[in-house]
């Protein structure tokens, strides 16, 4: 339990975000704010159209709305767009300029908003590989075998980790020598998320170097010798008894014989 706690009140605190009704912006692009009010941008209080667009979002003059000096930019072109996903996402934008698909002049070459959408932006998961990939790679091209080696490395770490965490959390209620596995779980799930942004390199080698990070004596491996160490002492629990009851066994018979020889 005592994990699961730490990771709630570790977890961001989000802003309430604005009533969509009261942008001035949606009263025009209504398509736009029906996407946009199912995104996690809005609905975790993360930005509005100013942060993307620029501008007065709260202005009902259009004119002082997209006037230069509020910083209006209307859509950003194909070669801004990886700069303007970076002000907020630097990690992954620093990744993806690594990747083979960081040359914006090629417009065979997605941008973010070609994999996670402009308006709608879900939460992205592993399976938004599979879902985006196929958009231009055949199922047997060697860029869809790329993504799904990536795709399953994580994942079987992700879960190894995920199991190493419950059994931490189910036990260390009433063990405390547990605790001393957070941090290699923290450590672990640190490495994990950078491993997430590090995705947009689509560098299989890359991955791998952070998973095997995951699973090292500074990860996972670390969190099981302190749970492995837990059930040896389990295990010579009842030898230790054994032979502390040996031990008592004898002395009250040494007592016995010895009084029995009292005059």
């Amino acid at each position: 339990m005592w994990i699961l706690l730490a990771l709630l009140f570790a977890a961001p605190l989000f802003a309430e975000p604005p009533d969509l009704e009261e942008v001035a912006c949606t009263w025009c692009h209504y398509e736009e704010a029906e996407d946009f009010a199912e995104s996690v941008h809005y609905l975790q209080g993360h930005l509005l159209c100013t942060d993307c667009h620029g501008g007065l979002p709260f202005a009902e003059d259009p004119d002082l709305a997209k006037a230069p000096e509020a910083g209006f930019i209307g859509k950003p072109g194909r070669a801004d767009v990886a700069e303007v996903c970076a002000q907020c996402h630097s990690g992954p934008a620093g990744f993806f300029a690594q990747g083979p698909h960081h040359e914006w002049q090629n417009e065979a070459n997605p941008t973010c908003i070609t994999c996670h959408s402009n308006h709608r932006v879900l939460d992205a998961s592993l399976a938004l590989m599979d879902e985006t990939c196929s958009q231009c790679h055949d199922e047997w091209s060697a860029a869809r075998d790329r993504g799904q080696k990536i795709r399953v490395e994580l994942k079987v770490g992700a879960e190894h980790l995920q199991r190493v965490a419950m059994v931490v959390d189910s036990l260390a209620g009433f063990e405390r020598s547990l605790q001393k596995a957070q941090p290699f779980i923290e450590d672990a799930t640190a490495v994990l998320q950078s491993a997430d942004a590090a995705t947009h390199a689509l560098d299989v080698q890359m991955i791998e170097g952070m998973v095997a990070e995951v699973r090292g004596e500074r990860g996972i491996a670390g969190a099981e010798g302190v749970v492995g160490a837990y059930y040896e002492k389990l295990r010579m629990r009842p030898r230790i008894v054994f032979a502390v009851w040996v031990f008592v066994l004898v002395n009250v018979a040494l007592f016995w014989w010895k009084r029995r020889d009292l005059p």
